[in-house]
């Protein structure tokens, strides 16, 4: 058990260093004023497509006969993006809110602490179920998201029902991440019915690109908690980022993982649920807010308190399900 919390700790802590880093960098005046604004637009329209891309494509669709855990995962995802549509707009009346607290609970960190965690609690088996189900769990994390960021965006005034879905529909066909997610989904069938994967000379400047994201993404979150603490605002969002932190790392995996285990899922496939809706947000909630009008700060918020819940959450989770003899 020691050696989950240490992973937990291991997978948190570098990204709550760089949001620190970016705290004191623009403190310090080491990056100029219009830095961090311009950071954002490239992390959204470049590294961060890359990023996604590569995650689609480096997945292992070599054996998708486990349909059952596809299935779940299709229908979890999309029945928890339901559900917080209904419910978020009945307790917070700012639209750029409801986007945020929307995205930033069922959107999970999956990249990051997907294959190395499920790995870590149930061995070779789990890093294999989460290869199957991570195509799929990218793409709607992605797709929800921007369309849970469409229909809430900071947009004054009513719109028409046809507005709101023209709206939705470009802005799903023309987000960078859409876009990214279906050229890896492409590449990946490519290369797996033909045998022709992406050229050295492509992949490497594309990967170093993604490798960008996480640290400039980090450290412009820690910049705007300062200008937002200077500024005089954010005390009144915290309640909220602290109640949606509650609901992502404690409330939906506890849900999930139950209804999980009551149709039958154990081991590796209960393991890999647990990751999907018990990992921390994700770091891209807070990029596509800025970027989408939703509320940046709110959501910069959720992304760091549910990280820092996820290292006691995850431990106890772990434990939890071991104890009761679901995962071996």
């Amino acid at each position: 058990m020691w050696q989950n919390f240490l992973f937990s700790f291991n997978a948190g802590f570098p990204l709550l260093f760089f949001v620190l880093f970016g705290c004191v960098v623009y403190r310090r005046g080491f990056l100029g004023a219009d830095f961090f604004p311009q950071a954002d637009k490239f992390v959204f329209n470049i590294a961060l497509p890359c990023m996604i891309f590569l995650s689609v494509y480096s997945c292992d669709v070599s054996d998708l006969s486990d349909f059952g855990l596809i299935a779940f995962s299709v229908v979890g995802i999309t029945a928890c993006v339901i559900v917080l549509c209904l419910l978020v707009p009945l307790i917070l009346k700012d639209n750029a809110q409801r986007g945020a607290v929307i995205q930033g609970i069922y959107r999970s960190n999956f990249a990051v602490f997907g294959i190395p965690l499920a790995q870590s609690i149930a061995g070779d088996e789990g890093a294999k179920m989460i290869a199957v189900a991570m195509p799929f769990v990218i793409i709607l994390f992605n797709a929800y998201a921007v369309i849970a960021l469409s229909i809430f965006s900071d947009k004054r005034g009513k719109s028409s029902p046809s507005k709101v879905f023209l709206r939705i529909l470009k802005n799903t066909v023309t987000n960078p991440l859409i876009i990214a997610s279906v050229l890896g989904l492409l590449m990946l069938f490519v290369e797996y019915e033909t045998g022709f994967s992406l050229p050295e000379f492509v992949n490497t400047p594309v990967t170093w690109l993604s490798n960008s994201v996480n640290a400039l993404a980090l450290m412009s979150l820690g910049a705007s908690l300062v200008t937002s603490r200077e500024s005089g605002g954010g005390g009144g969002k915290l309640k909220i980022a602290v109640a949606a932190s509650v609901v992502k790392t404690v409330i939906l995996p506890a849900v999930m993982v139950t209804i999980a285990a009551l149709l039958g899922f154990r081991g590796a496939r209960l393991a890999v649920i647990f990751v999907m809706f018990g990992a921390p947000s994700a770091i891209a909630c807070y990029i596509m807010a800025k970027n989408m009008k939703s509320d940046a700060e709110l959501a910069g918020q959720i992304l760091v308190i549910s990280t820092v819940m996820s290292l006691v959450t995850i431990f106890i989770g772990i434990f939890i399900i071991k104890s009761l003899g679901l995962i071996e």
